[in-house]
């Protein structure tokens, strides 16, 4: 299984007061020690780039053991740098579609004949 993390940025626009959503990364992670740090380097620095790093309201992801330490991780450079307060703990959001499809998958693994 090949893993990616994309990283998309929301915000209501002052001038049109509308929506909006960029995908600002898509990463192709390696399995072992360091990707949740990495991962939290890699979205702060994008963040930076963009000059939107102060601007940041809370993350969302799938709630999992990664996501939530590359969340701690941000939150740690962003506080660093802006002091700005975003914890995983009361700053994350869970994405549905991302949850509905992990237990998706598990049941399917469960109800898969095993040959």
């Amino acid at each position: 299984m090949t893993r990616f993390y994309p990283v998309t940025v929301h915000w209501i626009s002052s001038e049109s007061e509308r929506q909006m959503s960029m995908l600002i990364n898509f990463m192709h992670l390696f399995l072992g020690d360091g990707v949740r740090k990495c991962c939290g380097e890699v979205i702060f620095n994008h963040l930076k780039a963009f000059d939107i790093g102060s601007c940041l309201l809370c993350t969302t992801s799938d709630g999992a053991s990664d996501a939530i330490l590359a969340s701690n991780e941000l939150g740690t450079l962003l506080h660093d740098a802006y002091k700005v307060n975003i914890l995983p703990s009361s700053h994350m959001i869970r994405c549905m579609v991302h949850t509905f499809q992990l237990g998706i998958k598990a049941a399917l693994d469960v109800i898969t004949p095993k040959t």
